[in-house]
């Protein structure tokens, strides 16, 4: 004699799933964040950088250090600079470091001379806060004496911003402020902002319009 056997089938209930729909949410966000402040970290790390070979040129210019153009020990004349986005040269993702012979203002090939390229693996922008030039130098002749070809903001100052296009991130770095005599003091400070609602006032008297805020101040 056979039996009918019924075979029971489960399902999730309306709160495993529910439940289930929690954690997977909650592990996506945990990875994305991240995601995000692995790209901050790095972002920051190249304002680091930048700030840190800033510092290295204007203590060349300082020291009035010497360099060997093809045996000569001298002085740059054009003294030591850094140009950002040097065409063929340097791609944008890069800058170099390089110390200028006197010919001609910024870098120029092959009389100029590279100390060093520094280059990224993300996908940062580096541009003139207040100008479209596709590429710009910033060099020190003596501690307070700069060659550049980088527009003033309506305050005196030159300021330089870094984009990270992944996560629309910036940070806006100010490389020195132009007194009344014409010398620049190098006072750099950098402040850190989602690109998209930066004002162009975001440096402002307190460094902090629209979330902007002054994380480093180097004299």
């Amino acid at each position: 004699m056979f039996k009918n056997q019924t075979k029971h089938i489960y399902g999730f209930t309306l709160v495993e799933l529910l439940v289930t729909i929690a954690i997977v949410g909650l592990l996506s966000s945990v990875f994305i964040i991240t995601i995000r402040n692995s790209s901050r970290t790095a972002l920051k790390m190249t304002t680091e950088q930048l700030i840190a070979d800033m510092k290295y040129i204007r203590n060349l210019a300082t020291s009035r250090v010497k360099y060997d153009f093809d045996g000569q020990m001298q002085y740059p004349p054009g003294g030591y600079g850094i140009c950002f986005n040097c065409g063929v040269v340097v791609p944008s993702d890069q800058y170099i470091v390089y110390a200028d012979n006197g010919q001609t203002a910024g870098y120029q090939k092959p009389e100029d001379e590279i100390i060093r390229t520094i280059s990224f693996e993300d996908n940062f922008e580096f541009n003139d806060k207040n100008d479209e030039s596709v590429w710009f130098y910033f060099a020190f002749l003596t501690e307070s004496d700069v060659e550049s070809n980088m527009i003033l903001s309506d305050d005196s100052k030159y300021e330089l911003e870094i984009i990270d296009g992944d996560i629309s991130y910036q940070a806006a770095v100010i490389l020195g402020e132009e007194s009344h005599d014409g010398y620049v003091w190098s006072n750099m400070s950098v402040a850190y902002a989602p690109h998209k609602e930066w004002s162009p006032t975001g440096l402002g008297s307190n460094g902090n319009t629209n979330g902007g805020a002054i994380l480093d101040s180097i004299h």
